[in-house]
């Protein structure tokens, strides 16, 4: 039974590695963090199910209705809620001291950048570029972008952007899974996120918060371009 729950947890880590993808630092600055968090998360909490589900598995077959197994009633083992409270601690712990510099690096202002307000609407994305940038040049703007569905978005390869987020009406969620960036849009506050694209190429923003009948409808492509 221990072979079989060992090969079985390999089988899925195996699994979970296989479908990571290959090259964590394409994408955005921040990709790589993101990704290896998401990694470590994943195995940790793999190990803790496949361990929960061996000592259940464990406990029915030894303690089985037709098996004459001597039982005896748990009244106080101290040891026992003292181990997994350490435990838990200990877990809590290095998740914590894993994510924190990543948080740092999320929040921390770059010396020089460029901000993009995103104004979420019920059903399209609103951009306004910062006047006389390099985002408002490659798109030949100097105000503001409306995108509908499928609208192209151009943003330089190399250059820190500040984003500044809301919603107009409802709760929406920018969302581009190529960049590792998501962040909601609520109505009557800004979430601010920089990021920088490291990788030249076209990537798909959707709205990852359900917003109403159209919310299928909110998506287009961010086009990251060399100058």
């Amino acid at each position: 039974m221990k072979k079989a729950l060992y090969a079985l947890g390999i089988i899925i880590i195996g699994l979970l590695m296989i479908s990571f993808p290959t090259n964590a630092e394409k994408g955005s600055s921040l990709t790589k963090e993101t990704n290896f968090l998401f990694l470590v998360g994943m195995a940790v909490a793999t190990l803790l199910g496949l361990f929960v589900l061996g000592l259940l598995v464990y406990m029915l077959f030894k303690y089985h209705e037709a098996k004459n197994v001597p039982r005896k009633r748990i009244k106080n083992e101290m040891r026992w809620e003292i181990t997994w409270t350490l435990i838990a601690i200990l877990l809590v712990s290095f998740a914590f001291a894993l994510t924190v510099p990543t948080i740092q690096k999320i929040v921390t202002e770059p010396e020089s950048y460029e901000t993009l307000t995103i104004v979420g609407h019920k059903f399209y994305w609103e951009f306004h570029l910062e006047p006389g940038s390099q985002a408002a040049i490659a798109n030949n703007r100097s105000d503001f972008l409306v995108f509908p569905r499928g609208g192209t978005l151009k943003l330089i390869v190399g250059q820190t952007y500040l984003i500044n987020i809301t919603g107009a009406d409802v709760i929406h969620s920018f969302y581009v899974p190529d960049l590792t960036l998501k962040i909601d849009a609520v109505p009557g506050q800004y979430n601010q996120f920089w990021f920088k694209i490291t990788e030249a190429g076209t990537y798909k923003f959707t709205c990852a918060e359900y917003c109403g009948i159209s919310h299928y409808n909110m998506y287009g492509y961010i086009q990251a371009i060399n100058v």
